[in-house]
């Protein structure tokens, strides 16, 4: 898929394990997290949480491109900070081919926000929109960042898995027709898999059942 950031269309992006992506193929892998937006490298940034994450003892980062809508996620997955400390954490950055962007957090560490820094920033690092880590909390949270009129799937409600902001029939047919394990690798989750337990089952029929109707 396609990205356009701060009016640059791309389609490679560079992960890395320190909790940003970055469309600057000469970008260094910095693990000194810096304010949003400053000229020092990296630039041309996308930061669900940039910190000094470290994957040797735990941890894993992912990524899948998926389409209804079309969006490629990247998962850091339960990565502690350096040097192998704290119980780890778990956030995504989810970009939408409409130029829309997510930021989803799991569970974070509690003194995690203290350190990190959220947002994206341009290509020269002289424009940005920053997310004060302190709002982002102990996870369980999700920030929207829109770039066109629509709805924001921030605030999907359980259940919803077609994005309709009403959980019905729809949603209840994509458990069925979706029933089994999540193909590997999981995380990222599958679509139908509500409760994010790497399969679609009984669970996930039983949250879409319980918060039938339309959204909040």
């Amino acid at each position: 898929m396609s990205y356009q950031h701060f009016g640059n269309v791309y389609q490679t992006i560079r992960i890395c394990s320190n909790g940003f992506l970055s469309f600057n193929q000469a970008g260094p892998s910095n693990f000194v997290n810096d304010p949003i937006p400053t000229a020092a490298q990296p630039n041309d940034i996308v930061c669900p949480f940039w910190d000094d994450f470290y994957t040797i003892l735990q941890g894993d980062v992912y990524y899948q491109t998926k389409a209804g809508p079309t969006r490629f996620i990247v998962q850091w997955n339960n990565v502690q900070r350096f040097p192998g400390v704290g119980t780890g954490n778990t956030f995504q950055a989810i970009l939408y081919d409409t130029g829309d962007l997510d930021f989803r957090y799991g569970v974070l560490e509690g003194s995690l926000p203290l350190s990190g820094t959220v947002g994206i920033e341009n290509a020269d690092g002289t424009v940005g929109v920053s997310i004060d880590p302190i709002a982002i909390g102990t996870g369980n949270t999700c920030r929207h960042i829109e770039k066109t009129a629509g709805q924001n799937p921030c605030l999907q409600c359980i259940g919803d898995i077609n994005g309709d902001h009403v959980v019905g029939v729809t949603d209840l047919l994509a458990v069925i027709n979706n029933w089994g394990p999540c193909p590997p690798p999981c995380p990222p989750y599958c679509p139908a898999d509500v409760n994010h337990d790497c399969v679609v089952g009984v669970g996930d029929l039983l949250a879409v059942i319980s918060h039938w109707g339309p959204c909040p």
